[in-house]
Protein backbone atom coordinates (compact mmCIF):
# COMPACT_ATOMS: atom_id res chain seq x y z
CA UNK A 1 0.00 0.00 0.00
CA UNK A 2 1.45 3.35 -1.01
CA UNK A 3 1.14 6.43 1.13
CA UNK A 4 -0.92 9.07 -0.66
CA UNK A 5 0.84 12.31 -1.42
CA UNK A 6 -0.69 15.14 0.57
CA UNK A 7 -0.57 18.84 -0.29
CA UNK A 8 -2.25 21.85 1.27
CA UNK A 9 -3.99 24.54 -0.81
CA UNK A 10 -5.01 27.99 0.41
CA UNK A 11 -5.99 30.98 -1.67
CA UNK A 12 -3.79 30.76 -4.84
CA UNK A 13 -1.07 28.84 -2.96
CA UNK A 14 -0.23 25.14 -2.73
CA UNK A 15 2.18 23.76 -0.16
CA UNK A 16 3.92 20.48 -1.03
CA UNK A 17 5.48 18.93 2.11
CA UNK A 18 7.16 16.07 0.24
CA UNK A 19 9.01 18.30 -2.23
CA UNK A 20 9.27 21.15 0.32
CA UNK A 21 7.96 23.72 -2.16
CA UNK A 22 5.41 26.51 -1.90
CA UNK A 23 3.62 27.29 -5.17
CA UNK A 24 1.68 30.42 -6.11
CA UNK A 25 -0.37 29.91 -9.28
CA UNK A 26 1.82 26.85 -10.03
CA UNK A 27 5.05 28.89 -9.80
CA UNK A 28 7.55 28.05 -7.09
CA UNK A 29 7.92 30.65 -4.35
CA UNK A 30 11.43 30.76 -2.86
CA UNK A 31 11.55 30.09 0.88
CA UNK A 32 14.45 29.13 3.09
CA UNK A 33 14.20 25.61 4.54
CA UNK A 34 13.39 26.91 8.03
CA UNK A 35 10.76 29.34 6.72
CA UNK A 36 9.17 26.45 4.80
CA UNK A 37 9.15 24.23 7.92
CA UNK A 38 7.59 27.07 9.93
CA UNK A 39 4.85 27.58 7.32
CA UNK A 40 4.20 23.83 7.13
CA UNK A 41 3.86 23.59 10.93
CA UNK A 42 1.34 26.44 10.93
CA UNK A 43 -0.67 25.13 7.95
CA UNK A 44 -0.82 21.58 9.33
CA UNK A 45 -2.29 23.03 12.55
CA UNK A 46 -4.39 25.72 10.84
CA UNK A 47 -7.01 27.36 12.99
CA UNK A 48 -5.12 26.46 16.16
CA UNK A 49 -2.58 28.37 18.21
CA UNK A 50 0.93 27.06 17.65
CA UNK A 51 3.04 28.23 20.54
CA UNK A 52 6.53 29.59 20.06
CA UNK A 53 7.90 26.69 22.07
CA UNK A 54 6.17 24.17 19.79
CA UNK A 55 7.56 25.91 16.70
CA UNK A 56 11.05 25.86 18.20
CA UNK A 57 10.73 22.08 18.81
CA UNK A 58 9.39 21.43 15.29
CA UNK A 59 11.64 23.71 13.24
CA UNK A 60 14.85 23.72 15.32
CA UNK A 61 14.71 20.42 17.22
CA UNK A 62 18.42 20.20 18.04
CA UNK A 63 19.40 23.84 18.34
CA UNK A 64 18.93 26.77 20.66
CA UNK A 65 17.55 29.76 18.80
CA UNK A 66 16.20 33.10 19.88
CA UNK A 67 12.66 34.37 19.33
CA UNK A 68 14.05 36.78 16.75
CA UNK A 69 14.77 33.82 14.42
CA UNK A 70 11.13 32.74 14.59
CA UNK A 71 9.84 36.29 14.09
CA UNK A 72 12.13 36.66 11.06
CA UNK A 73 10.80 33.41 9.56
CA UNK A 74 7.20 34.54 10.03
CA UNK A 75 8.04 37.91 8.45
CA UNK A 76 9.64 36.11 5.48
CA UNK A 77 6.58 33.88 5.10
CA UNK A 78 4.21 36.84 5.23
CA UNK A 79 6.18 38.59 2.47
CA UNK A 80 6.14 35.41 0.36
CA UNK A 81 2.36 35.17 0.82
CA UNK A 82 1.91 38.80 -0.22
CA UNK A 83 0.73 40.12 3.13
CA UNK A 84 1.16 43.81 3.73
CA UNK A 85 3.22 44.93 6.75
CA UNK A 86 1.09 44.46 9.85
CA UNK A 87 -1.36 42.32 7.86
CA UNK A 88 -2.66 39.05 9.23
CA UNK A 89 -4.53 37.61 6.24
CA UNK A 90 -2.95 34.18 6.65
CA UNK A 91 -0.92 34.23 9.86
CA UNK A 92 -2.30 35.74 13.04
CA UNK A 93 0.14 36.78 15.76
CA UNK A 94 -0.94 35.86 19.26
CA UNK A 95 1.16 38.27 21.38
CA UNK A 96 3.59 36.61 23.79
CA UNK A 97 2.26 33.12 22.86
CA UNK A 98 2.69 32.17 19.21
CA UNK A 99 0.96 32.17 15.82
CA UNK A 100 -2.16 30.81 14.16
CA UNK A 101 -2.71 30.12 10.45
CA UNK A 102 -6.15 31.61 9.79
CA UNK A 103 -6.51 31.13 6.03
CA UNK A 104 -8.89 28.47 4.75
CA UNK A 105 -6.99 25.28 3.90
CA UNK A 106 -7.90 22.46 1.53
CA UNK A 107 -5.98 19.26 2.16
CA UNK A 108 -5.41 17.48 -1.16
CA UNK A 109 -4.48 13.86 -1.85
CA UNK A 110 -3.03 12.69 -5.15
CA UNK A 111 -5.11 9.54 -5.63
CA UNK A 112 -8.25 7.62 -4.70
CA UNK A 113 -6.31 5.91 -1.88
CA UNK A 114 -5.86 9.36 -0.38
CA UNK A 115 -9.61 9.95 -0.41
CA UNK A 116 -10.11 6.59 1.31
CA UNK A 117 -7.45 7.50 3.89
CA UNK A 118 -9.15 10.84 4.52
CA UNK A 119 -12.49 9.09 4.93
CA UNK A 120 -10.94 6.66 7.46
CA UNK A 121 -9.44 9.51 9.49
CA UNK A 122 -12.59 11.67 9.39
CA UNK A 123 -14.68 11.63 12.58
CA UNK A 124 -17.94 9.62 12.51
CA UNK A 125 -20.95 11.50 11.16
CA UNK A 126 -22.39 12.07 14.63
CA UNK A 127 -19.14 13.74 15.71
CA UNK A 128 -18.28 15.40 12.41
CA UNK A 129 -16.98 18.94 12.56
CA UNK A 130 -19.39 21.18 10.58
CA UNK A 131 -16.40 23.05 9.13
CA UNK A 132 -15.02 19.91 7.47
CA UNK A 133 -16.60 18.38 4.39
CA UNK A 134 -16.18 14.76 3.40
CA UNK A 135 -13.82 14.00 0.54
CA UNK A 136 -15.50 13.72 -2.85
CA UNK A 137 -15.85 10.18 -4.20
CA UNK A 138 -13.61 10.48 -7.22
CA UNK A 139 -10.64 8.93 -8.89
CA UNK A 140 -7.59 11.12 -9.28
CA UNK A 141 -6.92 14.06 -6.96
CA UNK A 142 -9.23 14.25 -3.97
CA UNK A 143 -9.77 17.16 -1.63
CA UNK A 144 -10.89 17.67 1.92
CA UNK A 145 -11.91 21.21 2.84
CA UNK A 146 -10.74 22.29 6.25
CA UNK A 147 -12.21 25.50 7.60
CA UNK A 148 -10.20 27.60 10.02
CA UNK A 149 -11.34 27.24 13.59
CA UNK A 150 -11.81 30.21 15.82
CA UNK A 151 -12.60 30.31 19.50
CA UNK A 152 -15.67 32.47 20.18
CA UNK A 153 -15.44 34.16 23.55
CA UNK A 154 -18.46 35.48 25.47
CA UNK A 155 -17.15 39.03 24.92
CA UNK A 156 -17.10 38.47 21.15
CA UNK A 157 -20.75 37.33 21.20
CA UNK A 158 -21.95 40.55 22.78
CA UNK A 159 -21.32 42.80 19.78
CA UNK A 160 -23.95 42.78 16.98
CA UNK A 161 -21.21 42.81 14.31
CA UNK A 162 -19.60 39.68 15.75
CA UNK A 163 -22.97 37.96 16.10
CA UNK A 164 -23.88 38.55 12.47
CA UNK A 165 -20.41 37.41 11.32
CA UNK A 166 -20.78 34.27 13.44
CA UNK A 167 -24.21 33.53 11.98
CA UNK A 168 -22.93 33.94 8.40
CA UNK A 169 -20.09 31.47 8.99
CA UNK A 170 -22.03 28.77 10.78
Amino acid sequence: MTVPRRTYAFDAFRLDPLEKILFHHERAVPLTPKAFETLLALVERHGHLVTKEELFRLVWPDAFVEENNLAQNVSTIRRALGESPGGQRFIETIPKRGYRFVGGVVEEFDDAQGAAAAARTAPPAAEADPGVSAPPPSLGRSQVKLAPRRRITPQAHSSPACSSAFLRQG
